[in-house]
């Protein structure tokens, strides 16, 4: 099958509804006293979007006014698109959201899609944003500390290698094809990556 970026980000919209709706359930299901579920109710309901991975549900908390603890997660903002296209694997999109919590305005992941022929869309792998040089591939004077007798400003990020990402699939994606711009992130190390990207279009 061939999908567009239209229905990429659709599947990924409902991806990202069936998991707040997820994490909802799993906070409920750990607040109270009863005997947990196994296999655990969410886990079922976000597996249909996955190929040959596990879904992880990853959320927080704050301390409310009344002094309860209130759940910290919303469908993240999605900022920039990519689709490739490769000789032999096919067609593959990467696609570059924030975090599932309010007022996210930065990268977190960049979430891999691929039609896969008999099953639709699925995720088929989800990268880090690095949180040493902050998706540029080098050390620069927003990293966090490091060993001056080992690194020096512009090396190569010892964390993603080079990469800006970390989880890095083994497997290039192939040509870039089409880019989509949405949103600007506000760091602005990752609107410099946005920005060269937008050169793209």
């Amino acid at each position: 099958m061939i999908a567009t970026i239209d229905e990429a980000l659709a599947f990924l919209s409902g991806f990202h509804d069936a998991y707040v709706r997820a994490c909802i359930a799993d906070d409920a299901e750990v607040s109270s006293e009863a005997p947990r579920e196994s296999p655990r109710t969410w886990w079922a309901a976000l597996l249909p979007y996955f190929w040959d991975m596990n879904p992880v549900l990853n959320y927080g908390h704050r301390v409310g006014a009344d002094g309860r603890q209130v759940l910290l997660v919303a469908a993240p903002p999605v900022f920039l698109v990519h689709e490739y296209q490769h000789k032999t694997r096919g067609q593959a999109f990467q696609v570059f959201v924030g975090d599932h919590k309010p007022d996210a305005s930065t990268y977190k992941y960049c979430v891999h899609v691929k039609p896969i022929e008999g099953h639709g869309l699925r995720i088929v792998a989800q990268t880090l944003a690095c949180f040493v040089c902050r998706t540029t591939g080098q050390l620069n004077l927003r990293s966090p500390p490091f060993n001056a007798r080992r690194f020096q400003l512009g090396d190569r990020c010892p964390e993603c290698k080079g990469s800006g990402w970390l989880r890095q699939p083994r497997e290039a994606p192939g040509a870039l094809v089409e880019v989509r711009t949405l949103m600007a992130p506000a760091d602005p190390d990752h609107l410099a990556h946005y920005e060269q990207a937008a050169q793209n279009l």
